[in-house]
């Protein structure tokens, strides 16, 4: 099964960077073994799929704005 979080809580514009939600993050912090899948979407013609990760393998931090800050940067890695 699968399970689709927007970390920014909604669509953004290019060129705006938003302060990302936390509940992806926390939802990450409190279940380890998640497998994460980074998907960047641009419009709806232009999708990029990342590679999956788990948490671990990018911080060991319990900080849930970090956390948000690290699931968003994977995403934003996507776009260039």
């Amino acid at each position: 099964g699968a399970f689709v979080i927007f970390p920014s809580g909604k669509r953004q514009n290019l060129g705006r960077r938003r302060k990302p939600r936390r509940g992806a993050a926390a939802l990450a912090l409190t279940m380890p073994e998640l497998t994460i899948l980074p998907v960047y979407i641009k419009k709806i013609t232009y999708i990029t799929v990342g590679q999956p990760f788990k948490l671990l393998e990018k911080t060991a931090s319990q900080d849930v704005n970090e956390v948000a800050e690290i699931l968003n940067a994977e995403i934003l890695k996507l776009s260039s």
